[in-house]
C-alpha cells in the first residue's frame, strides 16, 4: 500500500447518555433540606451534652410527686445501661431527702460510680417549720443553668399547691402524684435533649456562652491594656520629673559658671588696673 493512500474507517458510534426523567421536584424531595441538616447536627450535639434523668418534689423528707424521663423522649431504645444510669440518678437525688435544706441552690455529684451523674436542689422556705425542695438528677454533660431554669419553672407552676395539698402536716408519700406528676413529666420532656425547642435553647445558650467568653477575653485585654497604660503614665511622670530636675540643675550650673566668670573677670581687671596704675603713680611721684 502507498503511504498517502486514504484509509477507510467506519464512523464511531455515539454513546447514548441515559436521560434522567425524574423531575426537579422529585430531586428536591430526595435531597435533605438545610433545616433538616441543622436539626440533625443539633440533635447530635444535644445527645452528646447529656439529658435529664429524674425529678421530684418533697416536703419534710417525703416525696410528694416524682417523674422520670419517659422512653419516648429519648432517641435510643431503653437499654440496661440507661436503666442503671436512671437508678444512679435516683439514688443521688434521694440523698437530698436526709440532708438539711440550705437556702438557695444545692448541688451534688457522683463521679465515682460507673454512671457519672449530678443532682441539683432548690429549697423553698415557705413555712417556719418545714420547707419544700425541688430536685432534679441529670447526666454529667447536661448544662447546669438549664436545670436551674427547670426547677425555677417548677416552683412557679406549683405555687397554687403550696398552701393546699402541700401544706405542712398533711403530706404523705406521692400525695400530689396525680395532680402534679404529669406536669413534672411534661417539663422533663420539654427540657430533654430531643425536644426541638430545647435544641434551639441550647444553641442559643452555647452562643451566649461563646459571647460571654469573648467578652471576658476582651475585658482581660482591656485590663491588661489599662495596666500597661498606667505603667507608661508612671514612667512618663518619672521621666518628666527627671527632665525637670536636670533642667533645674543645668540652670543652677549655668548661673554658677557665669558668677565664676564674672569673679575671675573682676579679679583679672583689678590686677591689670593695679599693674598699670601703680607704676604710673610711682613715676609721677619721682
Amino acid at each position: 500500500r502507498e503511504k498517502n493512500a486514504p484509509v477507510d474507517r467506519a464512523p464511531a458510534r455515539e454513546k447514548k447518555v441515559p436521560v434522567d426523567k425524574t423531575s426537579a421536584r422529585e430531586k428536591e424531595a430526595r435531597m435533605p433540606s438545610v433545616t433538616e441538616k441543622i436539626r440533625g447536627k443539633e440533635a447530635e450535639k444535644c445527645a452528646q451534652e447529656g439529658n435529664i434523668l429524674y425529678g421530684f418534689v418533697a416536703r419534710e423528707g417525703i416525696i410528694l410527686a416524682e417523674a422520670c424521663l419517659p422512653a419516648a423522649a429519648t432517641s435510643d431504645p431503653v437499654s440496661q445501661e440507661a436503666e442503671d444510669s436512671l437508678l444512679a440518678g435516683k439514688v443521688l437525688a434521694c440523698k437530698f431527702l436526709a440532708s438539711r435544706i440550705p437556702p438557695g441552690w444545692d448541688h451534688a455529684k457522683d463521679f465515682f460510680h460507673q454512671f457519672k451523674c449530678k443532682a441539683t436542689r432548690l429549697g423553698l422556705h415557705d413555712c417556719a417549720d418545714s420547707s419544700l425542695q425541688f430536685c432534679c438528677a441529670y447526666t454529667k454533660d447536661y448544662p447546669k443553668p438549664l436545670v436551674c431554669k427547670l426547677l425555677e419553672k417548677l416552683v412557679l407552676l406549683s405555687s397554687p399547691l403550696h398552701s393546699s395539698e402541700w401544706a405542712p402536716g398533711a403530706c404523705s408519700y406521692l400525695v400530689a402524684q396525680d395532680s402534679f406528676g404529669p406536669i413534672l413529666e411534661q417539663q422533663l420532656v420539654a427540657f430533654s435533649s430531643q425536644d426541638p425547642r430545647m435544641q434551639t435553647l441550647r444553641r442559643v445558650h452555647r452562643q451566649v456562652d461563646e459571647v460571654q467568653a469573648i467578652l471576658a477575653a476582651n475585658v482581660e485585654k482591656l485590663l491588661d491594656r489599662g495596666e500597661k497604660l498606667e505603667e507608661m503614665e508612671l514612667k512618663s511622670q518619672a521621666l518628666t520629673e527627671t527632665a525637670n530636675a536636670f533642667k533645674k540643675g543645668a540652670r543652677t550650673f549655668k548661673r554658677w559658671h557665669l558668677m565664676n566668670q564674672a569673679k575671675w573677670g573682676i579679679a583679672a581687671g583689678t590686677a591689670l588696673t593695679a599693674s598699670v596704675v601703680v607704676p604710673v603713680v610711682i613715676l609721677t611721684a619721682l
